[in-house]
């Protein structure tokens, strides 16, 4: 969900806020986001700043209670969860969760998995930057990690769970296998498929995309632009990073073109690209991307390709 602030109203007139309101719904992803006029140097606006975010996430938020995990002793019950608020990979800090704790607790050295992804909690630190601890159900907390496994699909709104080193790997790994025998029925049936379209523009007006971002964050706005908005537009595969081998494979397998916003890919990639006939599509603003995907799909020839 999105709440569009529109800070220091106080020193425009109420012409020109209809005028930047009118200019933001001009982007996909704010068509329907709210619009609220605030002045924090005069605390104007902010009550109801506050009570939109609310009724905004009402609904949309886990249901499930905030406890402390603990049982009639006041022992720690194993297995602490959270739910994954972002992730974003830096220079200082390396490759890190934003977690909303809900149950038991978290520590470093514990052993996490997320989707597809498994490793050991590096440091903790809140969100005044400090370190993490007696962090406990309720908080959010940076989670720094070390990671045994890659990180394909947005983990934001996925549930981050603490458990042991073995419990974690033979999870992910139940969890890859079932990915496994996907792929393989999906991959058959473009194969078997004498209608394979080599990446037109498929049936019915519908355009097959692979979505690439550098953050959870981007995706999610990404996914829910098109969601929302343009139904005929088909993801068949939406990750995080830089363009690899598999999502170049998953393209060539769904007769799709590869989207991506801030990525990066090397000479490797581009020539296998250019061998198994996929083309990439690279931008520097979501809205460019948004848009692109609307145009070609609706048979536009504008968008820009690499």
């Amino acid at each position: 969900p999105v709440v569009v602030a529109l800070n220091k109203v106080d020193l425009v007139d109420d012409e020109r806020l209809d005028a930047l309101a009118a200019e933001l719904r001009g982007y996909v992803a704010l068509e329907r986001a709210p619009v609220l006029a605030v002045s924090a140097l005069h605390r104007r606006g902010l009550d109801a700043l506050r009570e939109q975010c609310v009724a905004e996430l009402h609904g949309r938020c886990v249901t499930e209670p905030i406890s402390a995990g603990t049982d009639a002793g006041d022992a720690p019950v194993p297995g602490g969860r959270g739910l994954v608020l972002d992730y974003r990979t830096g220079r200082t800090h390396g490759r890190c969760f934003h977690v909303l704790l809900r149950h038991g607790a978290v520590r470093e050295g514990d052993y996490f998995v997320c989707g597809l992804t498994h490793g050991r909690v590096r440091v903790l630190r809140n969100n005044q930057g400090g370190r993490g601890d007696g962090i406990s159900p309720g908080d959010a907390v940076h989670v720094a990690c070390v990671f045994k496994g890659a990180l394909s699909e947005s983990p934001v709104g996925e549930p981050f769970l603490l458990l042991t080193a073995e419990e974690a790997e033979g999870l992910v790994e139940e969890r890859a296998a079932a990915i496994d025998l996907e792929r393989a029925r999906i991959v058959s049936q473009c194969v078997g498929d004498e209608s394979e379209d080599n990446g037109e523009e498929p049936e019915g007006g519908r355009c097959r995309c692979v979505i690439k971002t550098d953050s959870a964050n981007a995706l999610a706005t990404v996914l829910d632009a098109l969601a929302d908005d343009y139904p005929h537009v088909e993801v068949v595969m939406a990750r995080i990073g830089d363009v690899n081998k598999t999502d170049l494979e998953y393209a060539a397998g769904n007769g799709a073109s590869v989207y991506c916003f801030e990525t990066k890919d090397g000479s490797a990639v581009r020539e296998l690209a250019r061998h198994m006939g996929v083309r990439i599509h690279r931008y520097s603003t979501l809205q460019g991307l948004i848009d692109s995907l609307a145009g070609t799909a609706a048979g536009s020839k504008n968008s820009r390709v690499q």
